[in-house]
């Protein structure tokens, strides 16, 4: 995937984000296949406001059922690593056009569960980096089944990546 749009760091004295201006600026990033066709219409691009720095920050997700998303947890500010986390003021999903799927901003809900990683800790030493929210809302798209059997060595796998424009 190719994103369009973006975000950029907010100078530190700037005033808090309000939700108006996380909605406006969520909206404005795009997430495109760069191979149409070729991209799973459960992948998203995830808008992460970090109420700390008052910076906003990208990263992939995918769809595991109707309204659950999974990306990694490192992607969360610490305060939103919590189970029950309420996140729809700091959380946004972006879904690219596919197929017969239009583009769709959908909102997160509350954070169901994420891994706990201390600042400074690579997410690679921990068991796993991932955290699973809630959507306020339903989507028609297909989720991604999650499989507990590992990969198989003759088997074929395909990988997204979620990157800003022009950024190689």
């Amino acid at each position: 995937l190719n994103v369009l749009g973006g975000g950029s760091d907010n100078p530190p004295d700037r005033d808090p984000i309000v939700v108006s201006d996380k909605q406006r600026i969520a909206s404005s990033h795009r997430v495109h296949c760069q191979a149409f066709g070729k991209c799973n219409e459960a992948i998203a691009k995830i808008i992460v406001f970090d109420k700390d720095s008052q910076k906003e920050r990208t990263c992939t997700g995918f769809l595991v059922s109707k309204n659950i998303m999974v990306t990694s947890a490192k992607c969360l500010p610490a305060h939103l690593r919590i189970p029950h986390a309420i996140c729809n003021a700091d959380v946004y999903v972006q879904m690219p056009e596919i197929g017969k799927h239009k583009r769709e901003m959908l909102n997160c809900e509350k954070v169901l569960s994420s891994s706990y990683i201390e600042e400074g800790q690579e997410p690679a030493t921990v068991y796993s980096d991932l955290a699973y929210f809630s959507l306020t809302t339903q989507t028609l798209r297909r989720p991604l089944k999650i499989s507990y059997d590992g990969l198989d060595d003759k088997s074929t796998y395909t990988l997204w990546r979620i990157r800003k424009e022009n950024s190689k």
